[in-house]
């Protein structure tokens, strides 16, 4: 049974290799999708004092962020003193961020990493 199969086996490879080459066209560039349409930004990462970490992708031209802590993706929107959707706030100021309301947890005194 496996001499069959072997042989069968051979004989498809065999086959393919006999096909034609065919030259397919030049696919057009397609547009990068992102939240909001705009330019994603750069992400960067955050290191917190009590040793947990997160990290944000702002996209200035649609006015989100979209924040990664722990095993969440959360999208923000922009507000007078940061990122919020109302249960999740990233804010920044300076050389230091706080995310607050990922898994009723508070992530403070955060450097970049």
């Amino acid at each position: 049974m496996k001499k069959h199969f072997a042989a069968a086996l051979l004989l498809a490879l065999a086959g393919c290799s006999s096909l034609p080459h065919v030259d397919m066209p030049d696919m057009p560039r397609l547009p990068r999708f992102g939240l909001g349409g705009g330019a994603e930004g750069v992400r960067t990462h955050w290191r917190c004092a009590s040793g947990a970490d997160f990290s944000v992708r702002i996209n200035e031209e649609a006015r989100t962020a979209t924040v990664s802590a722990g095993l969440r993706t959360i999208r923000l929107e922009r507000t007078d003193s940061g990122y919020s959707n109302g249960e999740v706030t990233y804010f920044e100021q300076g050389e230091m961020a706080s995310l607050s309301g990922v898994n009723g947890r508070r992530y403070t005194n955060c450097r970049r990493d």
